[in-house]
């Protein structure tokens, strides 16, 4: 299980370091969104819009983006006759690979994987029946689609994401998340090849790249 994770996570690190660093307009991007949580059965809490999460990262070619989550969410327990489970706050860290097909396109869907951590803190005494241990390591894989708006800078986000818990009793927990993405950042200027020295002479004969 540990040793899957590490192959995930050294991927991702290839195809960081594959990718072309050069920066598009908005090449960096915070998403923040709201999130529906329908959660695996063992933890015997309500499906309902309880989280919240903001993402960042960076698009490091036309189709690959690389990115952080801190995500926050809080789960009312179910209750039954005489016995309730406990009430859940779940934080959770991940980093994720975004893969899209054609990301200039106004509607551009993608791919996403990921691994991360989070903690669960729930109530405990008599009076509850807990299930789902106190959180670990997961992964991620994600359907998406961002619908770029007029101007180009924002973004509405939409994701289906499937969660993997490898707690004491492995989870599956699909989260329903819609957000608005922002993108900032400057375009970082290339430099076109010099043919030779002759020409700069010729045309720049301070060498400071602007012609004379």
């Amino acid at each position: 299980m540990n040793s899957g994770l590490i192959r995930l996570a050294t991927l991702l690190l290839i195809l960081a370091s594959g990718a072309d660093a050069r920066a598009q307009t908005g090449d960096w991007y915070v998403a923040p969104s709201i999130v529906f949580n329908q959660s695996d059965q063992y933890r015997g809490t309500e499906d309902s819009l309880s989280g919240i999460q903001v993402s960042g990262g960076r698009d490091m070619s036309d189709h690959l983006s690389l990115e952080a989550l801190l995500g926050y969410s809080n789960l009312k327990g179910l209750c039954e006759p005489g016995d309730c489970y406990p009430d859940q706050k779940i934080l959770e860290a991940s980093a994720h690979a975004l893969f899209f097909w054609n990301r200039k396109s106004v509607l551009a869907p993608y791919l996403l994987i990921g691994v991360g951590y989070q903690t669960i803190g729930a109530d405990s005494g008599p009076q509850y029946a807990r299930e789902a241990g106190d959180g670990g390591g997961s992964t991620s894989l994600a359907l998406g689609l961002k619908w770029r708006l007029r101007g180009g800078s924002y973004s509405l986000r939409l994701e289906q994401r499937v969660r993997l818990v490898f707690d004491t009793a492995n989870l599956t927990d699909t989260l329903t998340t819609l957000g608005v993405q922002y993108d900032f950042g400057r375009q970082r200027p290339v430099v076109a090849p010099v043919a030779n020295n002759d020409f700069i002479a010729d045309k720049d004969g301070d060498f400071d790249r602007i012609p004379d």
